[in-house]
């Protein structure tokens, strides 16, 4: 199996405009890791069929292919999770975006501790 991962500690988000007859992408998140280039997650439009997740672009960049409607789920991710990786599965053509350490079990558990006041117990 034929496997890359690509770690990435930023993004950058681009949301194309409507009105373009052949637009290509709806959405666009560009990944990097220490500054360079590393992944683009693609947000295609529907009318667009496409037989893959992704692969391989110009330059080794990974590249994975989402639908429109899940544009939202992906920067929630990328907005409350970390530290983050694509991977992809060049044999099978299929993708993810992780995790790259294990999570803890109820991480919320601290914050809502720090906003209940001191001595109450009906919160």
């Amino acid at each position: 199996m034929a496997v890359v991962l690509r770690n990435f500690d930023a993004y950058g988000v681009g949301y194309t405009a409507r009105g373009q007859g052949t637009q290509i992408v709806t959405a666009v998140i560009n990944c990097y890791q220490q500054g360079a280039w590393v992944a683009q997650i693609q947000f295609l439009p529907q009318s667009l069929p496409f037989n893959d997740g992704g692969g391989l672009g110009g330059g080794d960049l990974l590249v994975l292919y989402y639908e429109p409607t899940q544009f939202q789920d992906v920067l929630a991710i990328l907005q409350r999770e970390g530290p983050l990786a694509v991977w992809f599965d060049l044999d099978q053509s299929y993708g993810y975006i992780l995790t790259t350490s294990p999570e803890p079990v109820g991480e919320m558990e601290d914050l809502v501790q720090q906003l209940v006041p001191v001595g109450r117990s009906d919160v």
